[in-house]
């Protein structure tokens, strides 16, 4: 009977080992984690909401500047390129610099294969930004005649994309990549993939667990998501883009024979989403399965084996504590049967 209820002991020992490692690997899978995004994308539309937080500086080799004169929130007219509209002061500069402060709207347009379209908003509240740079005078840069510009809102940036240097824009704030086809605005985006990252495994390293491909005419965006139980700091994907995280980015011109310009942006690991509208449908979130986490990690693999072992362990055990023990007595009587 002792025998029988140490093998029992033992058993039930080991069931409850291993119910609560499983139990650990459900959550440690399951629970919401936080993640990050990057996006590499070809589009004619982006639109970016300024941050103070790290703001990079520009620098543009020359642009066309269109400053509103009567200022206001948005540009009234997206097709003045020229600037030949008494709305306009037109300015042409060399040698650019400048930083974003929060409070502004920038919309990114390509409309033409041989220039970018920057159409500039701005709060009230919004703190000054000033344009520094040298005039231009017979397509050259003037430097005896520097000048400082204050962005107004409803200005116009005309950027070059064919000239002998090719800009790169880098930008931090809160995106939204493509616009939805609606009969009446043109500016789609033409195709994108991305990738989504979660920190897994003992080394605690990014693994990418997610990827695929956008349509032509979806919009893209990052938004916050709910943490697990313990910490509910985050909120749920809402729709109002002030909840929208905080992603970084460049723009740039890849191809020349295209209106479309290309851009990467990536978002920082935090308990977000990477929030997907189609034409005809609400705004949906792209989800990343367990199975997904599984697939990516290394934990799963050791697991695996720690399991191999264990049931290896058991079966060694059970066939030890299954075979009774004898006795010397036991021994010799089999020996002798005369006891001699």
């Amino acid at each position: 009977m002792a025998y029988r209820a140490e093998v029992g002991f033992s058993g039930r020992i080991a069931r409850a080992g291993l119910t609560i490692i499983f139990v650990a690997f459900v959550i440690y899978y399951v629970l919401p984690r936080k993640q990050s995004f990057t996006v590499f994308a070809s589009t004619e539309y982006l639109v970016v909401r300024t941050v103070n937080e790290s703001s990079p500086d520009w620098e543009l080799p020359d642009a066309s500047i269109c400053l509103r004169t009567n200022e206001g929130s948005r540009a009234s007219s997206i097709d003045v390129a020229d600037c030949d509209n008494s709305l306009y002061e037109q300015h042409r500069l060399a040698d650019i610099t400048l930083r974003w402060s929060e409070g502004y709207t920038l919309t990114f347009q390509g409309r033409d294969p041989s220039f970018l379209l920057l159409l500039v908003g701005k709060e009230e509240t919004a703190k000054p930004v000033i344009i520094d740079g040298y005039r231009m005078r017979d397509g050259q840069a003037d430097y005896d005649s520097p000048a400082e510009l204050q962005v107004t809102g409803g200005s116009i940036l005309r950027i070059p994309w064919d000239g002998p240097e090719r800009p790169l824009i880098p930008m931090r704030g809160r995106i939204s990549i493509g616009h939805l086809p609606d009969g009446r605005h043109e500016m789609l985006l033409r195709e994108a993939r991305y990738e989504i990252r979660q920190t897994l495994g003992i080394t605690r390293r990014p693994s990418l667990v997610a990827q695929g491909d956008f349509y032509p005419g979806d919009r893209i965006g990052f938004a916050r998501q709910s943490g697990p139980f313990w910490d509910r700091g985050a909120t749920a994907p809402a729709g109002n883009a002030e909840d929208d995280i905080v992603a970084t980015l460049f723009v740039t011109n890849l191809s020349r024979l295209s209106p479309a310009f290309d851009m990467v942006a990536t978002s920082p690991s935090q308990y977000s989403a990477l929030r997907l509208t189609r034409i005809g449908s609400a705004p949906t979130i792209i989800p990343v399965s367990w199975t997904q986490r599984i697939a990516a990690d290394t934990i799963p693999v050791a697991l695996a084996t720690l399991f191999g072992l264990l049931a290896t362990a058991i079966a060694l055990s059970n066939t030890y504590f299954a075979t009774p023990p004898s006795s010397n007595g036991n021994a010799r009587g089999k020996a002798d049967p005369d006891g001699s």
